[in-house]
């Protein structure tokens, strides 16, 4: 946030639409890993410029939208999605939970990366696929994709 120069909002209660978003560095790039707080479905952001950060609304629905297409979800459903999660605030994160489980992922990518070659040969959709099928542990076993599939469903059946 500091980097990026943006003031985030005091954190206020769980939408149930929240979503984190870490930024690390990998091939000397910056990359942002964003991480949906119900569901741990995440979506990555590589080579990600200051610029880009400074709309970071814009950079997270491209992200999110390119992993979803890249999942199978129609552009219908994508869109109904995109559209319950506007605006996008900035907000400071306590959640405990959710920033251990991005740890991880964090771990995981970048050893995914270094094992396609570094970012320039990464294909991010398969790389978010990867970390949404490792299996999860937020008050029982589940799998990411899974948990965000059934929260579509639920949502737009």
């Amino acid at each position: 946030l500091d980097q990026a120069e943006l003031k985030p909002e005091q954190d206020t209660e769980d939408s149930g639409n929240d979503w984190h978003a870490n930024l690390i560095w990998i091939d000397r790039r910056k990359t942002i890993l964003f991480c949906s707080d119900a569901t741990l479905f995440c979506c990555v952001a590589a080579d990600v410029r200051k610029s880009d950060i400074r709309s970071m609304e814009s950079l997270f629905i491209t992200s999110l939208t390119d992993t979803m297409r890249f999942e199978g979800y129609s552009p219908g459903i994508i869109a109904k999605y995109v559209m319950e999660l506007r605006p996008v605030e900035i907000r400071r994160s306590s959640n405990r939970s959710v920033l251990g489980s991005m740890n991880d992922y964090v771990f995981h990518l970048k050893y995914l990366v270094e094992d396609a070659g570094g970012l320039a040969h990464s294909d991010m959709g398969a790389v978010a696929h990867n970390l949404n099928i490792i299996p999860q542990v937020k008050r029982s076993f589940f799998i990411a994709i899974e948990a965000f599939d059934q929260s579509i469903k639920e949502r737009f059946a």
